[in-house]
């Protein structure tokens, strides 16, 4: 299972990246709500998370944003 903080931190970035009228990343565009719903409570056999594969495209976007 997935930790709480983790879930959290993948909703409070799509969140911001849908928000952005002026993003038009990949990532927004692939990343639905229906997707992050099925992908956020699973694990790799590694432990790697959806957080993981898509945390630094929501940072780089966070940044560029704010500058």
């Amino acid at each position: 299972m997935v930790d709480q903080a983790v879930i959290d931190k993948l909703e409070a970035g799509y969140q911001k990246l849908q928000a952005a009228s002026d993003c038009h990343s990949l990532l927004k565009k692939y990343l639905t709500k229906e997707v992050l719903d099925a992908c956020k409570n699973k694990k790799t056999a590694m432990g790697a998370t959806l957080l993981d594969v898509v945390q630094s495209e929501i940072e780089w976007f966070l940044i560029i944003a704010h500058h």
